[in-house]
């Protein structure tokens, strides 16, 4: 009690027993006066007056004496409260102030934990009926995140009544008021201060409803407390953090070790018996189980006690549940409800609830279980799901279960739906390994014989290759030998012209008829026809020339120094055939004296391949189109940037334009190897890279990226 309450009653009682002090002389000398009084004569009156003021006194001293005695109980009172040793003992001292309330037929204390998530319920004063769940009801939580009633109290720090007309309104509360047979509850608030709740006295009646006066008589009474019930949470809250620290360090390693066993254990049925056993050993239950979620029901996988004296009772256990399962719904028993809920259940002595409504799975299983006593229901979490519960039960004697074994506890049924799942995904990965194992021969087998298709396939796809190769240096030998053609003819053709003029002009020389006019005429066309021939002849080698080049290079290519600008120009000389008579353009820029160290037959290659694939799809069906050729210079890199101004290519088919036997013109001569020979010509033969750039109606760009110099390349690099 604080200092200054204390003084200012002492000073009451001080004035009070002056007061009575005072009374009581007057009314002795009252007394002594209507003594004389009564000796005269002709007083009546006075005494009359004397009798009535001596009354009036009277009732002020028993009333005063009545106020005195209430301060006495008050100062009793609050020395009690004061003198109380922890938590427990002050809500005694609460709960026998509450209880001494006539309208009150039962309480509850709920009291907010540490972290301000719940109120627990820490003092429970029950009718007699109800006496056997008292123990169950104790430390039992309202998370503050619920809407019932209790909780609406406590946050709006104002007293809830409730009664027939809004038990509907909370449905939480609506089983318990049912069930305890309430006709009316309060909830108030226990504040600290004005504006602290601390928690909610809950007080109840069963024959009518709780009214304003018993309600403020209730909370005056507990507003005596609140201050010290402050102080001892704070007390106990230290209390239980010092029991705590003390024993972490021993239960950490007791921890450490029961999951380091668990973590190596590879069969679910393992689990089970490792988890069960630790159960037993470690806490004093006499029987543990654990009930698993198969399908839509709860189904018991495994039972154990340690003490022999309980083995019959096991095999009436496990005999009964090999029959009996859950359905998931939180009214198909306590097991069914600690599921659904999410949430641990204790029993602490089930002996004296076994005549309240239970299911009647739950009525006969205890009933095997003879004397069960504590019964704890753990829901074991995986991932945060809910899979199953574990049983807990002592069957002779209840067990004191500490706030911090209970924390263990749920610890270790989260713990427990960690290392099924590691086992179950185990004894997965080892079934799996088995029909591995099985499938192996048939896949080496398999390899096998992909290994030899595959060769198979290389060997077809370079003779492909090379056949497309040599049918490109086939239709480069048509080409040039159509053009030849007409070198040839004329030169011929002159040459026969010439001969006819020089057996004329012999003709004439051997009649002796010859003229002047006549040989000058013979010179001239002599002249002429020498001309036109050594013309026609020199095209002709020209064509020649590069041809051979050209054939050589595709046929043994070497590396070697060259003109690319020079030796594009050959390669388009040797192709003019196939362009001749299309009205498709193609220009080059590229620096004339700029000179590479690479293989020409591969570039000639790749360009005769890209002039022949705008030939053919990219131009078709065009009257116009132009091909631009350029080459340029960048530190040690040749970069060729090739481009047509043709029907382009969809997205769809961009990504595969470099794949193997890839074309769009199946069934019309296209073998779909030529893009796919560009490719690996530039980045294996040339040791460079290629892209390709195209939409629809836009036509196409290829930039192709090669050294300048391949002897200077890092064969390591490379």
């Amino acid at each position: 009690m604080p200092e200054s309450v204390k003084k200012n009653l002492k000073q009451e009682v001080d004035r009070l027993q002056r007061e009575l002090e005072a009374t009581k002389a007057a009314l002795a000398d009252a007394n002594a006066e209507i003594h004389l009084l009564e000796k005269g004569e002709g007083v009546y009156s006075e005494v009359a007056k004397l009798q009535k003021d001596l009354e009036t006194t009277k009732n002020a001293l028993e009333n005063a004496n009545a106020e005195l005695h209430l301060l006495e109980k008050e100062v009793c009172l609050y020395t009690e409260i004061n003198k109380s040793a922890g938590l427990d003992n002050l809500l005694d001292i609460l709960g026998v102030q509450i209880k001494a309330i006539p309208e009150i037929d039962g309480y509850s204390i709920y009291l907010v934990d540490p972290e301000h998530t719940c109120l627990i319920c820490e003092k429970i004063m029950l009718p007699e009926e109800f006496k056997g769940i008292e123990k169950t009801c104790l430390k039992y939580k309202y998370h503050l995140d619920n809407q019932d009633a209790i909780i609406i109290a406590y946050k709006n720090r104002q007293t809830l009544f409730v009664n027939s007309q809004n038990i509907d309104e909370f449905p939480e509360a609506r089983t318990k008021y049912s069930r305890w047979k309430m006709h009316g509850v309060a909830y108030i608030p226990l504040m600290y201060g004005v504006s602290t709740p601390i928690g909610v006295l809950q007080i109840f009646s069963q024959t009518k409803e709780i009214d304003s006066a018993t309600a403020n008589l209730a909370d005056g009474c507990s507003k005596f407390f609140c201050s010290q019930l402050k102080n001892s949470m704070r007390i106990a809250e230290l209390e239980t953090m010092e029991i705590s620290l003390k024993s972490a360090q021993d239960e950490q390693k007791k921890f450490l070790e029961f999951i380091e066993r668990g973590n190596n254990l590879t069969r679910v049925d393992e689990v089970y018996e490792h988890f069960t056993r630790e159960m037993l050993v470690r806490y004093k239950f006499d029987l543990a189980g654990i009930v698993m979620r198969v399908g839509d029901n709860l189904v018991a996988q495994k039972n154990m006690v340690i003490d022999k004296r309980y083995d019959a009772i096991l095999k009436e256990w496990d005999d009964y549940f090999k029959e009996v399962t859950f359905n998931i719904t939180p009214y198909d028993g306590g097991t069914a409800a600690a599921f659904c809920q999410k949430t641990l259940l204790m029993f602490h002595d089930v002996m004296e609830i076994l005549d309240l409504p239970m299911s009647d799975k739950d009525r006969l299983a205890l009933k095997i279980l003879r004397t069960p006593r504590t019964f704890i229901l753990v829901p074991i979490i995986r991932n945060e799901d809910v899979v199953g519960v574990v049983w807990l039960v002592t069957l002779e004697d209840t067990l004191d279960v500490s706030d911090n074994d209970l924390a263990v506890i749920k610890l270790l049924g989260r713990f427990l739906g960690a290392i099924i799942e590691n086992a179950e995904t185990y004894q997965m990965v080892e079934l799996q390994k088995n029909e591995i194992g099985d499938l192996n021969s048939c896949l080496e087998q398999k390899v096998s014989e992909l290994h030899e298709s595959l060769e198979d396939l290389k060997q077809t796809q370079n003779y492909l290759v090379q056949t497309e190769k040599m049918a490109a240096l086939g239709g480069l030998v048509a080409g040039v030998s159509h053009e030849i053609n007409t070198p040839v003819g004329v030169g011929v053709t002159t040459a026969s012209y010439l001969k006819d003029k020089t057996e004329w002009i012999e003709n004439l020389y051997e009649k002796g008829v010859i003229t002047h006019k006549a040989l000058k005429e013979y010179l001239k066309n002599a002249a002429e026809s020498t001309e036109i021939i050594l013309a026609n002849m020199g095209r002709a080698a020209e064509l020649i020339n590069s041809f051979k080049q050209i054939a050589v290079d595709q046929s043994c290519d070497s590396l070697r120094v060259f003109k690319i600008h020079e030796y594009i120009n050959e390669i388009l000389m040797s192709i003019s055939s196939k362009f001749k008579k299309t009205p498709y353009k193609i220009e080059v820029v590229c620096p004339e004296e700029f000179e590479i160290n690479s293989f020409p037959g591969a570039i000639s290659q790749i360009l005769t391949n890209l002039l022949m694939n705008s030939l053919i799809h990219g131009f078709d069906g065009l009257d116009h189109g132009v091909i631009n050729i350029k080459i340029t210079k960048s530190d040690e890199t040749a970069l060729l940037s090739y481009e047509d101004t043709g029907h382009g290519i969809t997205n769809e088919n961009l990504t595969r334009i470099f794949d193997p036997f890839f074309t769009t013109k199946r069934g019309q001569g296209g073998s779909g190897l030529g893009l796919q020979i560009v490719y690996n010509l530039v980045t294996q033969t040339l040791c460079g890279k290629i892209s390709c750039n195209s939409a629809p109606g836009e036509g196409v760009r290829f930039d192709l990226e090669f050294p300048i110099d391949l002897d200077k390349l890092d064969p390591i690099t490379e």
